[in-house]
Protein backbone atom coordinates (compact mmCIF):
# COMPACT_ATOMS: atom_id res chain seq x y z
CA UNK A 1 0.00 0.00 0.00
CA UNK A 2 1.40 3.41 -0.99
CA UNK A 3 0.04 6.42 0.89
CA UNK A 4 0.65 10.10 0.10
CA UNK A 5 0.54 12.42 3.14
CA UNK A 6 0.69 16.21 2.92
CA UNK A 7 3.68 17.35 5.07
CA UNK A 8 2.99 21.12 4.90
CA UNK A 9 2.60 21.73 8.64
CA UNK A 10 5.84 19.91 9.45
CA UNK A 11 7.89 22.77 8.03
CA UNK A 12 5.51 25.75 8.20
CA UNK A 13 3.91 25.30 11.66
CA UNK A 14 6.03 22.82 13.66
CA UNK A 15 4.51 23.69 17.06
CA UNK A 16 0.88 23.03 16.18
CA UNK A 17 -1.25 20.00 16.97
CA UNK A 18 -1.57 19.28 13.24
CA UNK A 19 2.21 19.08 12.95
CA UNK A 20 2.41 16.69 15.92
CA UNK A 21 -0.31 14.51 14.38
CA UNK A 22 1.36 14.50 10.95
CA UNK A 23 4.75 13.59 12.36
CA UNK A 24 3.37 10.79 14.53
CA UNK A 25 1.15 9.32 11.84
CA UNK A 26 4.12 9.13 9.44
CA UNK A 27 6.52 7.76 12.07
CA UNK A 28 4.11 5.04 13.17
CA UNK A 29 3.02 4.06 9.65
CA UNK A 30 6.66 3.52 8.70
CA UNK A 31 6.84 0.73 11.29
CA UNK A 32 4.58 -1.29 8.98
CA UNK A 33 6.89 -2.70 6.29
CA UNK A 34 3.96 -3.24 3.91
CA UNK A 35 3.30 0.51 3.70
CA UNK A 36 5.23 3.02 1.61
CA UNK A 37 4.78 6.74 2.17
CA UNK A 38 5.17 9.63 -0.26
CA UNK A 39 5.47 13.20 1.02
CA UNK A 40 4.69 15.59 -1.87
CA UNK A 41 6.70 18.80 -1.54
CA UNK A 42 6.16 21.91 -3.67
CA UNK A 43 8.45 24.85 -4.22
CA UNK A 44 12.19 25.33 -4.08
CA UNK A 45 12.97 26.18 -0.46
CA UNK A 46 16.00 24.12 0.50
CA UNK A 47 15.49 24.83 4.21
CA UNK A 48 12.01 23.31 4.09
CA UNK A 49 13.32 20.27 2.26
CA UNK A 50 16.05 19.85 4.87
CA UNK A 51 13.44 19.92 7.66
CA UNK A 52 11.63 16.99 6.06
CA UNK A 53 14.81 15.04 5.37
CA UNK A 54 16.01 15.46 8.95
CA UNK A 55 12.71 14.30 10.41
CA UNK A 56 12.52 11.07 8.44
CA UNK A 57 15.06 8.61 7.15
CA UNK A 58 13.49 5.40 5.93
CA UNK A 59 13.73 3.39 2.73
CA UNK A 60 9.92 3.18 2.64
CA UNK A 61 9.54 6.97 2.60
CA UNK A 62 9.95 9.19 -0.46
CA UNK A 63 10.01 12.98 -0.41
CA UNK A 64 8.62 13.73 -3.86
CA UNK A 65 9.82 17.16 -4.94
CA UNK A 66 7.26 18.56 -7.37
CA UNK A 67 8.94 21.48 -9.09
CA UNK A 68 6.20 23.95 -9.83
CA UNK A 69 6.71 27.58 -8.69
CA UNK A 70 6.06 27.43 -4.95
CA UNK A 71 3.16 29.80 -4.37
CA UNK A 72 1.37 28.84 -7.56
CA UNK A 73 1.68 25.14 -6.81
CA UNK A 74 0.26 25.51 -3.32
CA UNK A 75 -2.76 27.38 -4.65
CA UNK A 76 -3.21 24.81 -7.42
CA UNK A 77 -2.98 21.97 -4.94
CA UNK A 78 -5.62 23.52 -2.72
CA UNK A 79 -8.12 25.13 -5.04
CA UNK A 80 -7.56 24.55 -8.74
CA UNK A 81 -7.63 21.79 -11.32
CA UNK A 82 -4.61 23.18 -13.14
CA UNK A 83 -1.82 22.22 -13.35
CA UNK A 84 -2.87 18.58 -13.25
CA UNK A 85 -1.40 17.64 -9.87
CA UNK A 86 -2.95 14.20 -10.26
CA UNK A 87 -0.21 13.20 -12.69
CA UNK A 88 2.36 13.42 -9.89
CA UNK A 89 0.53 10.78 -7.86
CA UNK A 90 -0.29 8.11 -10.44
CA UNK A 91 1.32 5.37 -8.32
CA UNK A 92 -0.52 6.31 -5.10
CA UNK A 93 -3.25 4.10 -3.61
CA UNK A 94 -4.64 6.66 -1.17
CA UNK A 95 -4.07 10.30 -0.21
CA UNK A 96 -4.23 11.31 3.47
CA UNK A 97 -4.76 15.01 4.19
CA UNK A 98 -3.94 15.97 7.81
CA UNK A 99 -5.91 19.25 7.49
CA UNK A 100 -8.66 20.90 5.43
CA UNK A 101 -6.79 21.03 2.11
CA UNK A 102 -7.12 18.24 -0.43
CA UNK A 103 -5.76 18.06 -3.97
CA UNK A 104 -8.14 18.23 -6.94
CA UNK A 105 -7.82 14.56 -7.81
CA UNK A 106 -10.64 12.22 -8.74
CA UNK A 107 -9.12 8.78 -9.18
CA UNK A 108 -7.47 8.40 -5.75
CA UNK A 109 -9.47 7.88 -2.53
CA UNK A 110 -8.90 10.64 0.03
CA UNK A 111 -8.81 10.46 3.82
CA UNK A 112 -9.09 13.77 5.65
CA UNK A 113 -8.43 14.13 9.38
CA UNK A 114 -10.78 16.62 11.05
CA UNK A 115 -9.80 18.06 14.43
CA UNK A 116 -12.67 20.50 14.88
CA UNK A 117 -14.89 23.01 13.08
CA UNK A 118 -14.60 25.83 15.61
CA UNK A 119 -13.91 28.49 12.98
CA UNK A 120 -17.51 27.80 11.91
CA UNK A 121 -19.20 27.17 15.26
CA UNK A 122 -17.18 29.66 17.37
CA UNK A 123 -15.86 32.19 14.83
CA UNK A 124 -15.12 35.01 17.32
CA UNK A 125 -12.30 32.94 18.81
CA UNK A 126 -10.27 33.24 15.59
CA UNK A 127 -8.78 36.05 13.48
CA UNK A 128 -11.08 37.17 10.68
CA UNK A 129 -8.85 36.10 7.79
CA UNK A 130 -7.93 32.67 9.16
CA UNK A 131 -11.54 31.77 9.91
CA UNK A 132 -12.60 32.93 6.43
CA UNK A 133 -9.91 30.78 4.79
CA UNK A 134 -10.63 27.75 6.95
CA UNK A 135 -14.39 27.95 6.50
CA UNK A 136 -13.92 28.21 2.73
CA UNK A 137 -11.75 25.09 2.82
CA UNK A 138 -14.35 23.25 4.91
CA UNK A 139 -17.12 24.26 2.52
CA UNK A 140 -15.12 23.06 -0.50
CA UNK A 141 -14.56 19.65 1.07
CA UNK A 142 -18.14 19.26 2.28
CA UNK A 143 -19.59 20.23 -1.11
CA UNK A 144 -17.36 17.68 -2.85
CA UNK A 145 -18.13 14.99 -0.29
CA UNK A 146 -21.89 15.50 -0.50
CA UNK A 147 -21.59 15.44 -4.30
CA UNK A 148 -20.25 11.91 -4.11
CA UNK A 149 -16.49 12.42 -4.32
CA UNK A 150 -14.47 9.66 -2.65
CA UNK A 151 -13.61 11.62 0.51
CA UNK A 152 -13.55 9.83 3.86
CA UNK A 153 -13.22 11.60 7.20
CA UNK A 154 -11.37 10.75 10.40
CA UNK A 155 -12.65 12.66 13.43
CA UNK A 156 -10.38 12.80 16.47
CA UNK A 157 -13.28 12.54 18.94
CA UNK A 158 -16.94 11.61 19.07
CA UNK A 159 -17.61 15.27 19.81
CA UNK A 160 -16.06 16.35 16.51
CA UNK A 161 -17.98 13.64 14.65
CA UNK A 162 -21.29 14.78 16.14
CA UNK A 163 -20.51 18.41 15.22
CA UNK A 164 -19.79 17.43 11.61
CA UNK A 165 -23.07 15.54 11.37
CA UNK A 166 -25.08 18.30 13.06
CA UNK A 167 -23.65 21.27 11.16
CA UNK A 168 -22.95 19.79 7.72
CA UNK A 169 -25.36 16.84 7.53
CA UNK A 170 -22.61 14.40 6.61
CA UNK A 171 -23.53 10.74 6.88
CA UNK A 172 -22.04 9.03 9.93
CA UNK A 173 -20.90 6.26 7.57
CA UNK A 174 -18.40 8.69 6.03
CA UNK A 175 -16.81 9.53 9.40
CA UNK A 176 -14.60 7.27 11.49
CA UNK A 177 -13.62 8.36 15.00
CA UNK A 178 -9.97 7.56 15.71
CA UNK A 179 -8.55 9.11 18.87
CA UNK A 180 -5.18 10.78 19.19
CA UNK A 181 -2.52 9.64 21.66
CA UNK A 182 0.42 10.98 23.59
CA UNK A 183 3.89 10.12 22.34
CA UNK A 184 5.67 7.42 24.33
CA UNK A 185 8.11 9.99 25.71
CA UNK A 186 5.30 11.30 27.93
CA UNK A 187 5.54 8.90 30.85
CA UNK A 188 6.09 8.69 34.60
CA UNK A 189 9.86 8.33 34.10
CA UNK A 190 10.26 11.73 32.41
CA UNK A 191 13.41 13.55 33.55
CA UNK A 192 11.79 16.24 35.68
CA UNK A 193 14.84 17.13 37.80
CA UNK A 194 16.85 18.10 34.72
CA UNK A 195 14.24 20.49 33.31
CA UNK A 196 13.48 21.98 36.73
CA UNK A 197 17.09 23.06 36.94
CA UNK A 198 17.28 24.16 33.30
CA UNK A 199 14.26 26.48 33.57
CA UNK A 200 14.61 27.31 37.27
CA UNK A 201 11.15 25.93 37.95
CA UNK A 202 9.62 26.28 41.43
CA UNK A 203 8.88 23.33 43.72
CA UNK A 204 5.12 23.76 43.39
CA UNK A 205 3.48 25.04 40.23
CA UNK A 206 0.40 24.88 38.08
CA UNK A 207 1.25 24.21 34.45
CA UNK A 208 -0.79 25.39 31.47
CA UNK A 209 0.05 24.64 27.84
CA UNK A 210 -1.38 26.67 24.98
CA UNK A 211 -0.99 29.81 22.90
CA UNK A 212 -1.87 33.15 24.45
CA UNK A 213 -4.99 33.49 22.32
CA UNK A 214 -8.67 33.79 23.32
CA UNK A 215 -9.54 30.13 22.70
CA UNK A 216 -6.97 28.83 25.17
CA UNK A 217 -8.51 31.07 27.86
CA UNK A 218 -5.22 31.95 29.58
CA UNK A 219 -6.58 35.31 30.74
CA UNK A 220 -9.30 33.63 32.80
CA UNK A 221 -6.73 31.20 34.18
CA UNK A 222 -4.56 34.10 35.33
CA UNK A 223 -7.61 35.65 37.00
CA UNK A 224 -8.31 32.36 38.77
CA UNK A 225 -4.67 32.09 39.82
CA UNK A 226 -4.88 35.58 41.34
CA UNK A 227 -7.87 34.43 43.43
CA UNK A 228 -6.02 31.24 44.41
CA UNK A 229 -2.94 33.24 45.44
CA UNK A 230 -4.95 35.26 47.94
CA UNK A 231 -4.97 32.21 50.21
CA UNK A 232 -1.93 30.27 48.98
CA UNK A 233 1.46 31.81 48.27
CA UNK A 234 3.34 28.53 47.72
CA UNK A 235 2.38 27.99 44.07
CA UNK A 236 3.46 29.67 40.87
CA UNK A 237 1.86 29.47 37.43
CA UNK A 238 4.02 28.25 34.54
CA UNK A 239 2.81 28.87 30.98
CA UNK A 240 4.04 27.22 27.78
CA UNK A 241 3.12 28.17 24.23
CA UNK A 242 3.36 30.71 21.45
CA UNK A 243 2.17 34.31 21.70
CA UNK A 244 -0.85 33.65 19.52
CA UNK A 245 -3.06 36.65 18.74
CA UNK A 246 -5.21 39.19 20.62
CA UNK A 247 -2.83 38.81 23.55
CA UNK A 248 -2.00 42.32 24.80
CA UNK A 249 -4.00 42.04 28.02
CA UNK A 250 -2.65 38.56 28.74
CA UNK A 251 0.95 39.65 28.21
CA UNK A 252 0.37 42.67 30.45
CA UNK A 253 -1.01 40.48 33.25
CA UNK A 254 1.96 38.12 32.93
CA UNK A 255 4.44 40.99 33.22
CA UNK A 256 2.63 42.38 36.26
CA UNK A 257 2.73 39.13 38.24
CA UNK A 258 6.09 37.84 39.47
CA UNK A 259 4.48 34.49 40.32
CA UNK A 260 3.75 33.77 36.65
CA UNK A 261 6.51 32.31 34.49
CA UNK A 262 5.93 32.27 30.73
CA UNK A 263 8.48 30.02 29.02
CA UNK A 264 7.17 30.50 25.48
CA UNK A 265 8.05 27.60 23.18
CA UNK A 266 10.46 25.02 24.60
CA UNK A 267 12.22 22.11 22.85
CA UNK A 268 9.92 19.15 22.36
CA UNK A 269 12.31 16.95 24.33
CA UNK A 270 11.82 19.10 27.47
CA UNK A 271 8.02 18.91 27.51
CA UNK A 272 7.62 15.57 29.35
CA UNK A 273 9.89 16.68 32.18
CA UNK A 274 8.02 19.98 32.59
CA UNK A 275 4.71 18.09 32.74
CA UNK A 276 6.16 15.61 35.23
CA UNK A 277 7.58 18.30 37.52
CA UNK A 278 4.27 20.20 37.71
CA UNK A 279 2.10 19.72 40.79
CA UNK A 280 -1.12 20.21 38.82
CA UNK A 281 -1.90 20.67 35.12
CA UNK A 282 -4.66 23.14 34.23
CA UNK A 283 -6.20 23.17 30.75
CA UNK A 284 -9.06 25.71 30.74
CA UNK A 285 -9.52 25.93 26.96
CA UNK A 286 -12.89 27.17 25.73
CA UNK A 287 -13.13 24.44 23.09
CA UNK A 288 -11.03 21.55 21.81
CA UNK A 289 -11.50 18.82 19.25
CA UNK A 290 -9.53 16.48 21.51
CA UNK A 291 -7.24 18.18 24.02
CA UNK A 292 -3.97 16.28 23.63
CA UNK A 293 -2.18 18.08 26.52
CA UNK A 294 -4.70 16.49 28.90
CA UNK A 295 -3.55 13.00 27.90
CA UNK A 296 0.12 14.02 27.84
CA UNK A 297 -0.15 15.28 31.41
CA UNK A 298 -1.98 12.18 32.61
CA UNK A 299 0.66 9.96 31.01
CA UNK A 300 3.33 11.82 33.01
CA UNK A 301 1.43 11.29 36.27
CA UNK A 302 0.32 14.89 36.81
CA UNK A 303 -3.26 15.43 38.05
CA UNK A 304 -5.47 17.44 35.70
CA UNK A 305 -8.03 20.22 35.88
CA UNK A 306 -9.78 20.82 32.55
CA UNK A 307 -12.89 22.32 30.98
CA UNK A 308 -16.29 20.65 30.97
CA UNK A 309 -16.86 21.65 27.34
CA UNK A 310 -16.49 20.11 23.86
CA UNK A 311 -14.20 17.04 23.68
CA UNK A 312 -12.26 17.65 26.89
CA UNK A 313 -14.82 16.01 29.15
CA UNK A 314 -15.03 13.09 26.70
CA UNK A 315 -11.26 12.56 26.71
CA UNK A 316 -10.64 13.19 30.42
CA UNK A 317 -13.58 11.05 31.53
CA UNK A 318 -13.50 10.62 35.33
CA UNK A 319 -9.75 11.28 35.63
CA UNK A 320 -9.85 15.08 35.99
CA UNK A 321 -11.59 17.84 37.89
CA UNK A 322 -13.90 19.60 35.43
CA UNK A 323 -14.42 23.36 35.40
CA UNK A 324 -16.61 25.96 33.76
CA UNK A 325 -13.89 27.75 31.74
CA UNK A 326 -15.85 31.02 31.73
CA UNK A 327 -16.06 31.12 35.54
CA UNK A 328 -12.83 32.30 37.21
CA UNK A 329 -14.21 31.53 40.65
CA UNK A 330 -14.99 27.93 39.69
CA UNK A 331 -11.50 27.50 38.24
CA UNK A 332 -9.94 28.97 41.39
CA UNK A 333 -12.03 26.76 43.67
CA UNK A 334 -10.92 23.62 41.82
CA UNK A 335 -7.29 24.79 42.00
CA UNK A 336 -7.62 25.31 45.77
CA UNK A 337 -9.35 21.97 46.24
CA UNK A 338 -6.79 19.93 44.33
CA UNK A 339 -3.74 21.78 45.65
CA UNK A 340 -4.82 21.13 49.24
CA UNK A 341 -5.89 17.49 48.87
CA UNK A 342 -3.00 15.03 48.47
CA UNK A 343 -5.36 12.03 48.44
CA UNK A 344 -7.36 13.54 45.57
CA UNK A 345 -4.12 14.22 43.70
CA UNK A 346 -3.11 10.58 44.08
CA UNK A 347 -6.55 9.39 42.99
CA UNK A 348 -6.52 11.53 39.84
CA UNK A 349 -2.94 10.49 39.13
CA UNK A 350 -3.96 6.81 39.23
CA UNK A 351 -7.09 7.43 37.14
CA UNK A 352 -5.02 9.48 34.69
CA UNK A 353 -2.57 6.64 34.13
CA UNK A 354 -5.51 4.33 33.40
CA UNK A 355 -7.18 6.74 30.97
CA UNK A 356 -3.98 7.70 29.13
CA UNK A 357 -3.05 4.04 28.65
CA UNK A 358 -6.19 3.67 26.52
CA UNK A 359 -4.81 6.22 24.05
CA UNK A 360 -1.76 4.81 22.26
CA UNK A 361 -0.27 5.51 18.85
CA UNK A 362 -0.19 1.79 18.19
CA UNK A 363 -3.97 1.69 18.55
CA UNK A 364 -4.40 4.89 16.50
CA UNK A 365 -2.34 3.48 13.64
CA UNK A 366 -4.04 0.07 13.67
CA UNK A 367 -7.43 1.75 13.38
CA UNK A 368 -6.15 4.14 10.70
CA UNK A 369 -4.69 1.33 8.56
CA UNK A 370 -7.91 -0.67 8.97
CA UNK A 371 -9.80 2.40 7.73
CA UNK A 372 -7.46 2.69 4.72
CA UNK A 373 -8.11 -0.96 3.85
CA UNK A 374 -11.85 -0.54 4.29
CA UNK A 375 -11.82 2.38 1.84
CA UNK A 376 -9.64 0.57 -0.69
Amino acid sequence: MKIAIDPLFLYTSPYTGISVYTKNIITELLKDKTIKIVLPYFGNNNDELLVLKRKFSNKNLEIRHIKIPGKLSRLAWAYSTYPKVERYLTDIDLYHAPFWVIPPIKSIPIVLTVYDIFTFTDPKLFPLFSRWVNNKRIKNVVVDLLAGRNINLISISQYTKSELIKNYHISSKKIKTIYLAASGKFNAEAASAVVKQKYNLPNHYFLAVGSLNPRKNIENLIGAFDIFSNSNKDFKLVLLGTQGWKNKRVLSKIRENSNILWLGVVPESDLPGIYKAATIFVFPSLCEGFGLPVIESMACGTPVITSNTSAMKEVASDAALLIDPLNKVDIAEKMVRLASDIILQQDLRYRGFTISSNYTWGKTIRETVDYYKQIL
